[in-house]
């Protein structure tokens, strides 16, 4: 059976690189919040910024992730779904920027 029709319970090698990428993620989100909290001026605005970009960040790349793994599954719905919320997701930032 080949890796990409075992169930992603089963992907070891594939969900040990989402989880690790999702555990530096929220460390470096972690590092930039403390130096965003203890840094003066323009850099610990940055610093904040920095953090607040990473938090909303990472679950877009990871459902951008599963997209990916979906389509290479041919599991279209879900792929179609995935998406579609990242799609209403850039929409929503463009109009936001737009005001």
């Amino acid at each position: 059976m080949r890796n990409r029709e075992r169930p992603f319970d089963q992907q070891v090698r594939a969900n040990g690189a989402m989880a690790a990428a999702v555990q530096w993620a929220g460390i470096a989100a972690l590092v930039m919040g403390v130096l965003g909290a203890v840094l003066p001026g323009t850099a610990g605005t940055v610093a904040g910024w920095g953090a607040v970009g990473i938090v909303v960040a990472t679950p877009l790349g990871r459902v951008a992730w599963l997209a990916i793994r979906w389509v290479d599954r041919r599991d279209w719905l879900f792929a179609g779904l995935a998406a579609m919320l990242l799609a209403v997701v850039v929409v929503a930032g463009t109009l936001a920027l737009r005001q």
